[in-house]
C-alpha cells in the first residue's frame, strides 16, 4: 500500500517504469512476459484510478496528510507543524484512510463493511463501488483473455469470481434498501453519499428535519447493508 501511494504521487517514477515497460513489449512482441507486464500496468492503473477517486472525495485537510507523507516524504512531526493538527490528530487521519483505501484496493470486500468504518468512510466506500466493481471485472477479463491464470493461480481466479459475486450482492442489497424509503428518505441519503464529511447538523437543517431523526435514516440504512 505504501508503494502504490508513493509511486502514485511520484508520477516522474512512474513514467520511468510505465516507458521501460512499453519499451520492453514493443521489442518481444512474442515473449509471453509481456502480458505478464501487460497484466501489472493494467492493476497498476486501475489502482492509481482508485487512489485519484479517493483523494477527490476526501476534504482537503486529509489530502495534504497523504500528499505531504508519501510526496514530501514529511515525518509526523513535521506534516503536524505544517498542518497545525496534533500528532494524533495526523496519525488517526493517516490510519483512517490508508486502511479504507488497502481494503478498497486490494478488494477486501468483508473487511471493508466491518462495524469499525466510520460513517464517513462508509459513504465514501458507497461512491466507490462501481469503481471497485470495474477493477474485479477488468482483472478478470484480462486474466481470462490472455490465460494469464493458467500461469498465477486458478484459485486466485476463483477468488476474484467470489469478490465480484459478494460486492453484485452488497449492491443489490443497498439498492433494495434504497427503494424501499420514501422519496425525502433517499434525497438525505444521496445528499450524504454526495458530501460524505458534512455535518450532520447541516443535513437536519437543509431539510428542516430534527437532528436524532436524521440520524436514525443514515444510521439504520448503514445498518441493514452491514448485517
Amino acid at each position: 500500500m505504501k508503494d502504490r501511494l508513493t509511486l502514485f504521487f511520484d508520477t516522474n517514477t512512474y513514467n520511468i517504469i510505465n516507458t521501460k515497460q512499453k519499451e520492453y513489449i514493443q521489442t518481444h512482441k512474442k515473449n509471453p512476459l509481456i502480458y505478464k507486464i501487460r497484466y501489472r500496468q493494467l492493476c497498476l492503473c486501475l489502482d492509481f484510478n482508485l487512489i485519484d477517486q479517493f483523494l477527490q472525495r476526501m476534504p482537503a485537510k486529509y489530502q495534504a496528510v497523504l500528499k505531504l507523507k508519501y510526496e514530501q516524504g514529511y515525518t509526523l512531526a513535521k506534516i503536524s507543524l505544517r498542518l497545525n493538527i496534533s500528532k494524533s490528530g495526523i496519525i488517526k487521519i493517516n490510519r483512517k484512510m490508508t486502511d479504507l483505501l488497502m481494503n478498497i484496493i486490494f478488494c477486501d470486500i468483508k473487511q471493508l463493511f466491518m462495524e469499525k468504518l466510520n460513517y464517513e468512510m462508509f459513504m465514501i466506500l458507497l461512491n466507490m463501488l462501481s469503481s471497485l466493481r470495474y477493477k474485479l471485472r477488468e482483472e478478470i477479463s484480462f486474466l481470462l483473455r490472455n490465460n494469464i491464470y493458467v500461469d498465477t493461480s486458478y484459485d486466485y481466479l476463483k477468488n476474484l469470481y467470489k469478490k465480484e459475486k459478494l460486492l453484485l450482492k452488497i449492491n443489490d442489497i443497498i439498492l433494495k434498501e434504497i427503494n424501499s424509503m420514501n422519496e425525502l428518505e433517499q434525497q438525505i441519503i444521496f445528499y450524504k453519499k454526495q458530501n460524505p464529511f458534512i455535518n450532520f447538523n447541516l443535513v437536519a437543517e437543509k431539510y428542516h428535519i430534527p437532528l436524532h431523526k436524521i440520524k436514525k435514516i443514515l444510521y439504520s440504512f448503514r445498518q441493514k447493508i452491514k448485517k
